[in-house]
């Protein structure tokens, strides 16, 4: 009886994802049947509910698709060596993001579908960024050459890179505090339900680490808050400058 449970709760969950709820709903009943045979009363009530829920159901595929469609873009606009995404691959990787912040809208997560839509915003076929960058004019008549400061005359011929290195060095200083700040801000969670094929998540969470895997303990942490299981399913992971953001699933005890 619990083979033939766990077999129908996975036939329902591949179904949720293709969004073939009508099928979804047989083997969630089916699932239930089996779960009653077996004595387990609470699970059946659960595929039930489930099966007679539609509306979650719409919600589980929402967020299965629209992080499909992420994971699809990332792949998308990641940088060939030192080539950038074609044209093609960026047309392609905003429609994805669009249609990912639309499905973020049917699951009720208003966050997401935000970030998502911004995220679509800023990206950028080649041209597209090259006409964004300042444009700089450079003066060819050697009669008329720009005259160089009295300080910086002072300060010998390497003036112009010692400036150079100490705007990079203050950019980096400026970048490493702010990404210092992401990797100790508090995990962002939201409770749900999502049938997955690791089994039934109710918490999906947010967060930056330096590393991956450097924020265990918080991820610990908050499993204890919630009442979860201290084991994490990696819905995606983005590398952002030197951090890394990551979304995972907590699954109940």
């Amino acid at each position: 009886m619990k083979t033939g449970a766990e077999r129908e709760e996975a036939l329902a969950s591949l179904n949720i994802q293709i969004e073939d709820f009508v099928k979804a709903k047989e083997h969630l009943l089916k699932a239930s049947n089996y779960w009653w045979w077996k004595g387990w009363w609470k699970g059946a009530r659960n595929a039930r509910e489930r099966a007679l829920n539609q509306r979650d159901m719409e919600k589980q595929s929402a967020v299965f698709r629209a992080t499909t469609d992420e994971a699809r873009a990332t792949e998308l606009l990641r940088m060939q060596g030192n080539s950038y995404p074609d044209d093609d691959s960026v047309t392609e990787a905003k429609q994805l993001l669009l249609d990912a912040a639309e499905k973020w809208q049917v699951a009720g997560a208003p966050a997401e579908e935000r970030r998502v839509r911004d995220w679509q915003k800023n990206v950028k076929t080649k041209a597209e960024l090259l006409a964004s960058l300042p444009v700089q004019t450079w003066r060819e008549d050697p009669i008329v050459a720009p005259p160089v400061p009295a300080s910086a005359q002072e300060q010998g011929p390497d003036w112009a890179k010692k400036d150079q290195v100490k705007s990079a060095n203050e950019f980096l200083k400026s970048t490493n505090q702010e990404d210092e700040k992401l990797i100790h801000d508090p995990i962002d969670y939201q409770l749900g339900q999502w049938t997955t094929n690791w089994g039934k998540a109710f918490v999906m969470a947010k967060f930056f680490e330096r590393n991956l895997g450097d924020r265990k303990a918080d991820l610990d942490a908050l499993a204890d808050q919630v009442g979860a299981q201290k084991r994490y399913t990696l819905i995606e992971k983005q590398k952002r400058g030197g951090v890394w953001w990551v979304r995972v699933f907590l699954f109940k005890r």
